[in-house]
């Protein structure tokens, strides 16, 4: 296909630079031929935002994909990695300060009263004997996520149930300290 045949017909070759092409893989999926340089690109030479979604409501180069349980992961093409997190998900909590970079503790309670976890987003399993079954992704884990089968109230629990083991390791690193000095 052209650019002028790709402009014509609507497909995501539109505004291709002179020397341009939009090919089809065997896959279905669109590359770009760039006949200047002689090389190929999954990238819209425009830039992501002329590039089609590999999964309806995730941006490029992102796709959703599920193991052999039916977890959902996704799958970066541009840096060839996966995770559990959802990357819309994931900056949706950043933006809303809910979910920062620094290395904070897996379960802070962040001053709630427990009830309001929402770095913790359920999801249900899409294939497999488990199917329908709903789990819970911790947006808190590290920047691979963790996929778990606890609710935002097991978690809580647990967290709460391990105060005096919190407690006792920062006893510990006070003694500690207090003997360096």
């Amino acid at each position: 296909m052209t650019a002028d045949e790709a402009t014509r017909s609507g497909s995501p070759a539109d505004d291709l630079p002179a020397g341009l092409e939009a090919a089809i893989s065997k896959s279905g999926r669109t590359y770009y031929i760039d006949h200047n340089t002689k090389t190929t690109s999954w990238m819209h030479p425009r830039g992501a935002q002329f590039c089609k979604p590999l999964t309806s409501g995730l941006p490029y180069p992102f796709e959703r994909k599920f193991d052999e349980s039916g977890y959902a992961y996704y799958v970066d093409h541009d840096t060839r990695t996966t995770s559990w997190l959802n990357p819309v998900k994931l900056n949706e909590l950043k933006a809303a300060g809910i979910l920062n970079d620094d290395k904070a503790d897996d379960l802070v309670i962040d001053g709630k009263a427990g009830d309001a976890w929402p770095w913790i987003v359920k999801e249900t399993i899409e294939s497999g004997p488990k199917k329908g079954e709903e789990y819970w992704v911790n947006y808190r884990r590290g920047p691979e996520g963790v996929v778990n089968n606890h609710s935002p109230e097991d978690t809580k629990a647990g967290y709460l149930a391990a105060a005096h083991i919190r407690d006792v390791r920062l006893k510990k690193a006070q003694v500690g300290h207090g003997a360096k000095l």
